[in-house]
């Protein structure tokens, strides 16, 4: 973990590409397990910059209601703009905590 001692602290966004991380948890997006699929967006929300929004964006039309809302969170996290019109239209297909995520996310969005 040379990355994160010394002088040479890089942001959290080089060190998740630069470890493979971003590789696997895009691959693990694709996961049967849900467990797996969940962390895996909630990974790339957290570690990815603007540049994996496709990704997310892909993401809100998940089986899983739980992986769409953690995509929402961080799309609207990382403000993109683009995908306010799929969340709306996540909102009519979820329960209400997933709902309550998305609008969240909305709100993040401005």
């Amino acid at each position: 973990m040379d990355l994160l001692v010394g002088n040479s602290r890089i942001p959290l966004i080089q060190v998740f590409e630069q470890t493979g991380m971003k590789n696997v948890s895009i691959m693990e997006l694709k996961h049967r397990n849900i467990w797996i699929k969940r962390h895996a967006a909630d990974n790339i929300g957290r570690g990815g910059g603007r540049e994996i929004a496709n990704i997310l964006i892909n993401a809100l039309t998940d089986t899983d209601d739980d992986v769409s809302a953690i995509a929402a969170k961080n799309l609207g996290r990382l403000g993109i703009q683009i995908a306010a019109l799929q969340m709306i239209n996540l909102l009519t297909s979820l329960e209400e905590p997933g709902c309550i995520v998305v609008t969240k996310a909305l709100v993040d969005l401005g």
